[in-house]
């Protein structure tokens, strides 16, 4: 047996869990439900990634109704992403396609919005992309611009 180590633990009195546990755990919890991410391992990577960098994490404001964990675009995944990047002008666009996936979202639609504007570059306006992602949303321009002013 190794002296370094304990031994078996037998009673919950051997086990420290540390104070703040229960609410991280609550809290991952609550934005988990409220997201509903498409792949949970990769979104629970993501958030638990950005709270240790001190970053906003991928969580939805609120739980949408009839949004379905199917890699789409959403008003509430928009409305992540431009809390997580409207802190800059310009994003990279690794940056932005790591969030965008981290969300739910298919990398294959952003490289679809990001060459319809000829926006190729290594970094892009995000102002611009939300622009675009919003127009990709609805059915209509006003309803476009309802949905970017109800966003920013």
């Amino acid at each position: 047996m190794d002296p370094n180590q304990p031994g078996p633990i037998y009673t919950a009195e051997q086990i420290s869990i540390p104070p703040s546990l229960p609410n991280i755990l609550k809290d991952f919890t609550k934005a988990a439900i409220r997201t509903q991410p498409h792949d949970l391992l990769e979104w629970s990577a993501a958030y638990f990634q950005s709270l240790s960098k001190g970053e906003v994490a991928p969580v939805k404001p609120r739980y949408e109704i009839g949004v379905f964990n199917t890699g789409g675009l959403s008003k509430g995944r928009l409305s992540v992403l431009h809390n997580q990047l409207c802190h800059s002008v310009h994003v990279a666009v690794t940056e932005l396609n790591e969030k965008w996936t981290a969300i739910g979202c298919e990398s294959s639609k952003l490289e679809e919005l990001l060459s319809l504007a000829d926006l190729t570059t290594d970094e892009v306006e995000w102002a611009k992309v939300l622009a675009l992602a919003c127009t990709a949303l609805e059915n209509n321009l006003t309803d476009a611009i309802t949905t970017l002013c109800d966003i920013m």
